[in-house]
């Protein structure tokens, strides 16, 4: 496998991509605020073989270095590995006819690890995991995350050759009996005040906790950031359990709806289940994204690949000036002949643990590693 990187910035390519015909993937992250659609389309007449897949963000992800109002693209050339990319609108279909259309195009013996892609505005992050797990099962890695729009939260975009539709998905599959892939997905938040019964909640709109109106209870534990809402409350995101799970997830703002006093959250907010405040921790956050990618690293891997990296807007914003620590520290432990890449997001995806089955996450760092 080989890759290489080429970003844009301040209306010029940092080296300009050269024309490969042996390239079958691109993957394109793009932080900036017009969508500079005309730099996108340009890259097919480099690549000309290639599927071009990728989505808007909070900021973009190179080597150790975040990139804002950026285009950051990864090519890659494999010896064993077949590429095949599916696109849908959610507007096209329901959710799960989109994921059995999706198994009829994609599900094959040898797929190894789908990489997901999906509208970060629009969709509900929490059913696009659920149904791509039990479309595909747990034979398959699926990892990825949500567009992003930086902290305006108004629209995001994905590409496949072209721009999408809003309500897109993107799953790429990568077939292979060559292909070694890891993952984890660690947050590093510590919990603060006690745990709430979610008393109210519809999908993924939250009303109240403990009979309470969940807008008073923010209010009145944010203080100052109080008067940020809704974006200060990325810096206190929720921890839920369902009553069915003992598995925890953290969920993170998206929204406030002041018609129906509602917050919305990027994954589902299970009625009758528990929620607890989260706040920051700026040196467990940090080592959160060590411990990701020492995780990941358990699994062996040649001394060559791609470290996809998908960390939450949140993180991005708690951590301020600080935020390229958490990305020295997986970068860090990576050997030279990985190439890292991928962004700042409004909800990962990926399993808890091997073999499990794929779920949303907020607030996390998210490490794939691939090398074949």
């Amino acid at each position: 496998m080989e890759t290489r990187q080429f970003i844009y910035q301040n209306q010029q390519w940092e080296s300009v991509p050269i024309v490969d015909e042996n390239v079958q993937l691109v993957t394109v992250f793009f932080s900036i605020y017009d969508r500079k659609t005309t730099i996108l389309s340009s890259l097919a007449k480099y690549y000309p073989n290639a599927e071009i897949v990728g989505c808007s963000s909070a900021g973009d992800i190179a080597a150790a270095q975040l990139y804002d109002d950026a285009i950051v693209i990864t090519t890659f050339t494999f010896s064993k590995t077949c590429i095949r990319v599916f696109n849908r609108s959610i507007s096209d279909s329901s959710l799960p006819n989109l994921c059995q259309k999706a198994v009829e195009m994609l599900k094959e013996p040898n797929l190894k690890w789908l990489m997901v892609l999906s509208d970060g505005h629009v969709l509900n992050g929490s059913e696009v995991a659920e149904c791509l797990g039990a479309a595909f099962g747990n034979n398959v890695v699926i990892t990825g995350g949500l567009a992003g729009d930086g902290e305006r939260f108004s629209n995001t975009a994905l590409w496949h050759m072209t721009p999408l539709a809003e309500g897109s998905i993107i799953l790429c599959g990568f077939y292979s009996d060559s292909l070694n892939v890891s993952y984890a997905s660690v947050g590093g938040w510590d919990s603060f005040g006690p745990s709430r019964e979610i008393t109210r909640a519809e999908g993924n709109r939250l009303y109240q906790l403990d009979n309470e109106p969940v807008i008073t209870l923010y209010r009145n534990y944010l203080g100052p950031y109080a008067n940020d809402l809704p974006a200060s409350a990325l810096r206190f995101p929720l921890q839920v359990r369902s009553s069915s799970s003992n598995q925890p997830v953290i969920r993170t703002i998206l929204g406030i709806d002041y018609e129906d006093n509602s917050m919305v959250f990027a994954g589902d907010m299970p009625q009758g289940g528990q929620a607890q405040l989260m706040k920051a921790n700026f040196d467990r956050l940090i080592d959160g994204a060590n411990r990701a990618v020492t995780s990941a690293l358990e699994t062996p891997h040649n001394t060559t690949g791609v470290a996809l990296l998908i960390s939450c807007v949140g993180r991005k914003l708690v951590l301020g000036p600080r935020v390229e620590e958490e990305l020295e520290v997986v970068f860090s432990q990576l050997t030279d002949g990985f190439q890292t890449m991928g962004f700042y997001s409004y909800g990962e995806i990926a399993p808890i643990q091997a073999g499990g089955r794929c779920l949303l996450h907020n607030q996390t760092m998210t490490v794939t590693l691939i090398s074949e």
